[in-house]
């Protein structure tokens, strides 16, 4: 990413932690405020939280052989908090109608087509996948 989408990220992120710190602030009769230090530095934790939570799917995503990150991979995210997986397994079931990604998708296999070999006595016979040397023996 260039600089000026990092800048403008960084930015945002710091425009949304301190619309929320007021909301809280002032709701349920709360009245407190955040520092600007304070929401600096969760900014930053923020943007460096979720740069490594996007890593992370990725490697999942990667091993699983699939391009696409899908719920499942966040969900792997949160798998050592076991509230966070049942709050996101909820929300996922209410909010993907379409759960494409629910079901895996078989590889294909190269099937190995039956060779035919000359046996020891001149016969054909077929041999599944294997070769013979030179004089004919498998």
């Amino acid at each position: 990413m260039g600089e000026s989408k990092q800048q403008k990220l960084r930015q945002s992120i710091v425009y949304s932690v301190v619309r929320i710190a007021e909301n809280e602030g002032k709701s349920n009769d709360n009245n407190w405020k955040a520092s600007a230090a304070a929401v600096h530095h969760l900014a930053h934790f923020l943007h460096a939280y979720t740069y490594t939570m996007a890593r992370d799917m990725e490697a999942f995503c990667r091993h699983a052989g699939r391009k696409i990150i899908t719920p499942e991979d966040v969900k792997l995210l949160a798998r050592r908090n076991p509230g966070v997986v049942e709050d996101l397994t909820a929300y996922i079931q209410a909010n993907c109608a379409s759960n494409e990604h629910k079901g895996r998708k078989r590889r294909k296999t190269n099937a190995v087509e039956p060779t035919t070999a000359r046996t020891t006595e001149g016969k054909r016979d077929e041999v599944d996948g294997l070769v013979p040397d030179g004089d004919g023996v498998i």
